[in-house]
């Protein structure tokens, strides 16, 4: 990301074209509607700023902020129904729906991303306070030697390992499940996968094995 491009400059539409804070705006504005009232909600992570809505239809929207330029977080909603839907602004993403259903389950909120959850009538109401809990901070490791290209990628990936190394590759999506499972002998210095039946979005390569599980790196389908 070449730029803080979430809470750069004020201007929403440049020469008809809208920018990033156009949509940015788009996940306060219209969620939130007038007569609103405010739900006191809290974040343990300094990189996530989050605020809470009743609205006057008793539905709710929970906007999430992730500041930081490089981490990914897995986060839960203490108190969230059961059932909320996701609207994301990303430097990918304008505002979209996606494939990021909450369903009880941790959410992943990518970098520099706006992400609004909506609860939708006849799911159980959200109590008047929430408080938003850090499961899991995802890094890439550091003085990483594996490659993985092309990125973005459209119908395959290669995974290059610094040696051949006994394990599994996962790829998981932005909601943190997994989509591939590929298994590696001892004999794997690279590999080839197939992205093109994914969904565009990010997603993530985590290697295990039994000593270690370790985010190896993150790519783009486009």
């Amino acid at each position: 990301m070449e730029r803080n491009w979430s809470f750069d400059g004020t201007m929403q539409v440049v020469k008809g074209i809208p920018t990033p804070m156009f949509y940015i705006s788009q996940n306060f504005f219209k969620f939130i509607k007038p007569g609103s009232q405010r739900v006191e909600i809290s974040s343990n992570q300094p990189d996530l700023y989050a605020s809470a809505w009743k609205n006057t239809d008793n539905s709710y929207s929970i906007v999430v902020i992730n500041k930081s330029t490089s981490d990914y977080y897995r986060t839960s909603l203490n108190g969230a129904p059961g059932n909320m839907w996701i609207y994301r602004s990303s430097q990918f993403e304008h505002c979209d729906y996606g494939d990021f259903y909450y369903k009880g389950n941790d959410v992943v909120l990518p970098p520099n991303s706006v992400s609004t959850f909506m609860y939708k009538k006849g799911v159980t109401e959200l109590p008047q306070y929430g408080e938003i809990l850090l499961n899991e901070e995802i890094k890439t490791i550091e003085n990483n030697s594996w490659s993985i290209y092309p990125n973005p990628a459209s119908d395959f990936i290669n995974i290059s390992m610094p040696q051949s190394l006994p394990g599994t590759i996962q790829i998981k999506d932005i909601n943190g499940r997994t989509v591939r499972t590929v298994n590696l002998t001892a004999y794997s210095e690279e590999i080839k996968i197939r992205v093109d039946d994914l969904i565009s979005g990010h997603y993530c390569v985590q290697f295990i094995n039994k000593n270690e599980s370790q985010v190896i790196g993150r790519f783009l389908v486009k």
